[in-house]
Parts: structure tokens; sequence; C-alpha cells
């Protein structure tokens, strides 16, 4: 089981994704970098897997064989090659593995390169013919992947660039491995850039490098402090605001079941009024 999230930034592309994964339909777990880099002629590609490992890494292994010596001239290079090993590897699925993408959707994938200087970030589901889903600027899949969407709408910035991408999946991967079962282990990120960036003097033209996990330990230990620190003030101004709603609602209602009683009392016929009929005289 998995979460993963990736971030398309004006500077490159950015995945992270937790290290707990399953490696047999009988539901073995071990620790692995869920994040490969794919070789092509000149480029790098990253493909992230989520779900039954003993599956994903054979397409992940198709696909490196397939990408040797082939130019990223379109995106439908790439999703082309990624599609074929999905159905090769499919094949040759035993019985426990072909209940398992039956019953569970079995894995998915999720992709990001760049093509004529454009980043693509797509996420795919393995189960069925393993069609590519349309392109996002930033996308979640896992077990985890629901509060990792809810995260990433709430904390990510329109074309925010790498540094920020990054302390956002950090908090974002830790959050979700706090709180969801069956996502745990270290946390590995991995960028992508589509030309050197200014500080990174080390990474070239669609190349890839690792965020160095003992960084992103340490920075999830400060996190989880810092959240722990405002979350306290946080949480007791929304519960006054909380609070305050609920009374004004409750105090509406009492008020339209005393109107309703003495109605009923003369025997007249009298509307429901809902107490959300105006919001402003709820909040």
């Amino acid at each position: 089981m998995t979460v993963l999230a990736g971030i398309i930034c004006p500077d490159g592309i950015v995945i992270a994704a937790d290290s707990l994964a399953m490696e047999t339909a009988a539901g073995s777990h071990s620790e692995i970098d869920k994040i490969a880099v794919i070789n092509f002629r000149v480029d790098q590609a990253l493909v992230a897997q989520s779900g039954l490992t003993s599956i994903t890494n054979r397409i992940v292994e198709l696909i490196q064989e397939r990408a040797k010596g082939v130019q990223i001239t379109s995106p439908k290079i790439v999703t082309d090659i990624v599609e074929d090993s999905i159905r090769a590897a499919k094949v040759k699925l035993d019985d426990d593995q072909k209940n398992y993408v039956r019953d569970y959707g079995g894995a998915h994938l999720m992709l990001a390169f760049y093509a004529n200087g454009k980043p693509q970030l797509y996420t795919i589901n393995i189960y069925g013919s393993g069609i590519v889903d349309p392109p996002e600027p930033t996308a979640t899949l896992g077990v985890g992947s629901y509060l990792a969407t809810y995260l990433l709408r709430e904390l990510h910035t329109p074309h925010s660039e790498i540094i920020l991408a990054i302390g956002t999946l950090i908090y974002t991967i830790n959050k979700v491995k706090d709180t969801t079962r069956y996502c745990g282990g270290k946390t590995n990120i991995k960028v992508l850039t589509p030309v050197p960036v200014s500080g990174w003097h080390s990474l070239t033209v669609g190349k890839s490098t690792n965020v160095p996990p003992i960084t992103i330990q340490l920075t999830e230990r400060n996190l989880s402090k810092l959240d722990k620190q405002t979350s306290e003030a946080r949480n007791k101004k929304l519960k006054r605001i909380l609070n305050q709603v609920g009374k004004k609602v409750w105090q509406r209602h009492l008020k339209q079941v005393e109107i309703e009683e003495k109605a009923r009392e003369k025997g007249e016929i009298i509307k429901f009024i809902s107490t959300l009929d105006n919001p402003k005289d709820v909040g």
C-alpha cells in the first residue's frame, strides 16, 4: 500500500512517496524506494509505483528495457512504452496476482518526464487496459491519496518552485504516514529538471536527482514539532468559531419549533423555514 504525490513546477517535477510496500498478494511487506529512474537515450523519466510490487516491479523493468535508446520526441512515445509494458506484464500474472488485480485494482503508476521541454505528470491504472490518464499539475495515488489530495489542495501554491514543492510534499507524505494505515517507512523524493537550476549545479537537462533521505527525516521531525505547536492554537480558534456557529443554528432551530407549535395550537399552517436559508445569520 502506498501514498504517492507529484507536483509540476516551473523549474521541475517533484515526486514523493512513502517506502512501505506490499510484496505479495498474501500481504507480506517491506521497505523500498518506490520511485524508479527510467533512462531513455538522452533524457530520464520517473515512474513511481503503488500497490503490489510483485506486479509493478516487473512493469518498471519492462519499461526500462523498452526505453533503451529511445528518444523522447512526444508524450506518446513514453505513454505507449508504459502501456505496452503493462499489457506484457499482465500476461504472466499468477492466479493470486490476477485475483488481487480483479478485487483491488492491482496497482497504479505515476509517470513524470519532459517532452519537447514541456513537463508531463500522469497517473496510470494498471487494472483493465492500463490506459494513461490525462496529465495534471498535481497528482496523488495509493491508499493515502484522499488525504494527500486534500492537503495538496490546501497547501499547494500554483506555479510554485521546486523548493516550496519539496517542503509541501515532505509535510504531506509525513501527515499521511502519521494517520493512514499501511503508509509508512522513509519518505523518498526525486526531482526531474528540464534545465540547470540556480544553486543546483549538479543537475543537468532532463535528469533526476534524489533529495537526501537524512534531510527529509530531519525536516519531518521539525515539521511535526511545528505542526503540533501551531495546531493547538488553530484548533482552539476553530472550536470557538464552531461553537458560535452551532449555537446560532440551534437557537434558530428552537425558535422555529416554538413558532410551529404556536401555529398548531391556533390551527394555522406555517411554512417551515430552514435554519440555513440565510447563511449570513448562521456564521
